[in-house]
């Protein structure tokens, strides 16, 4: 290339020129390419992307437990043990065995309580089979259940058997210790409902009404009383308990209920623009970004768009169910220049909900008013505060508003309205979130 310049101050000057030449018109091309890269390269908008606040991270199982059993020893749980061999002198015997062996190492303590508590050993335990054990005075007059929950402590599992045997004055006094001393403090509580053969008498039957006799033929489950187990503590060691528990015939799955911060145990998601949204278009994203983002373009001109998600649930089925019609958006955004999230009420809006099973139709209306830029969205949805959890068949089934000889014998007075001001009072504290999604928007 230099073959035609020679070594004189002329050439040498020449040749010098050249090279400068050279070394200008790289740097524009550095320069240009750098102005074109600054204007097409907006800095991404971070999430940790992390699924905790929907599904539960669960920890490795534990060889140890902490578990205090207390037993209901009114003389309204007399009609189960009627018969020596019914579920429900079967059920203690099993809880006693799976709490004594279930783990590695555990410590058990017993308890009889009525008017008031007391401490038993394993031998007053095992006289629960027996009628002396429901008619010691000062114990057997009344079910006060509200002060055996004042005395749980919340760093040991607490098993709580009884009838349920309460006026509406007590319900709500159980209810605001179960939302105090668990609920704001993020402890998990469960229901299993046990249907029992019962010979004896009823006394739950409302304010100024007679008690009245039930029996029940032995081989006629269908009209066999029910009485309850109310779990409160460590959700790992409850669920464990109840799984040792469901060997036996008649403790049953679809009659525990977990009220739980979590009620998914799994989802997957997939987004895309409507066909009515012509202003937005859907942005490719990369096999290592995360699954449940999603990249939009909104054109010039243009601040609004439908955006449609279709969400597979893995739910767990002993929580309680998800109100599809009532579910709200939990929305947060970030800048591409900002660090920290805001909560915003009008970018996103949950338009349309279809629920077809564990599989949900979404469709989003997007506004964004905010100047060019790119903007990234954490999105949850989550159940409402008012009536976002169903109350499951079962409890239906098993409860009544006015039970007497003739109709509802065998079922719990007002266990519905029990559980649904349980489950009010869940959702005062926290409302569990039911799938997640990120989306990053860029403003032309």
């Amino acid at each position: 290339l230099f073959d035609g310049f020679s070594d004189t101050e002329g050439g040498f000057a020449m040749r010098r020129k050249f090279t400068g030449n050279l070394i200008f018109c790289g740097l524009m091309v550095l320069v240009l390419a750098g102005m074109f890269a600054c204007r097409d390269r907006v800095p991404d908008v971070q999430w940790n992307y992390s699924s905790s606040q929907v599904v539960r991270e669960v920890p490795s199982q534990g060889d140890t437990i902490d578990i205090d059993i207390y037993l209901d020893a009114t003389k309204s749980m007399l009609g189960f043990i009627a018969n020596s061999n019914s579920n429900y002198n079967q059920f203690l015997e099993e809880l006693e065995t799976t709490a004594g062996v279930g783990w590695r190492d555990a410590d058990v303590r017993f308890f009889k309580f009525g008017t008031r508590i007391k401490e038993i050993d394993r031998d007053g335990y095992r006289a629960a089979k027996y009628r002396q054990f429901y008619i010691e005075p000062g114990i057997f007059e009344k079910t006060n259940i509200d002060e055996v929950l004042n005395q749980t402590d919340i760093s040991r599992v607490s098993v709580v058997i009884t009838d349920l045997f309460q006026d509406e004055g007590d319900i709500n006094s159980i209810v605001q210790q179960i939302k105090d001393r668990c609920f704001k403090q993020g402890i998990q509580v469960a229901i299993l409902g046990v249907k029992s053969d019962f010979d004896g008498w009823v006394y739950d039957v409302g304010p100024g009404k007679p008690p009245y006799q039930l029996k029940t033929g032995q081989n006629d489950v269908d009209k066999y009383r029910p009485f309850y187990a109310l779990m409160f503590g460590d959700p790992l060691n409850i669920e464990r308990l109840f799984d040792n528990l469901n060997s036996r015939p008649f403790v049953r799955e679809d009659n525990f209920l977990v009220l739980s911060r979590h009620i998914i145990n799994g989802f997957k998601i997939k987004a895309g623009k409507s066909r009515e949204s012509r202003g937005l278009n859907v942005q490719a994203t990369s096999k290592d970004e995360p699954e449940n983002l999603f990249k939009f373009v909104l054109k010039k001109e243009n601040d609004e768009g439908l955006v449609e998600a279709e969400i597979e649930l893995d739910r767990n089925s002993r929580t309680p169910d998800f109100a599809a019609d009532r579910m709200e958006l939990v929305v947060y955004k970030k800048t591409a220049t900002g660090t920290d999230s805001v909560l915003v009420n009008d970018d996103l809006e949950l338009n349309s909900v279809q629920r077809d099973g564990d599989r949900l139709q979404l469709t989003l209306k997007l506004e964004l008013d905010d100047p060019v830029g790119k903007y990234g969205y954490l999105v949850y949805l989550q159940a409402a505060a008012i009536g976002g959890l169903a109350v499951p068949q079962w409890v239906t089934d098993f409860s009544s508003a006015n039970p007497s000889r003739n109709l509802d014998a065998n079922k719990t007075l007002n266990l519905e309205k029990f559980v649904t001001d349980l489950l009010r009072a869940s959702l005062a504290i926290h409302q569990p979130r039911i799938a997640q999604m990120y989306l990053s928007v860029r403003k032309l």
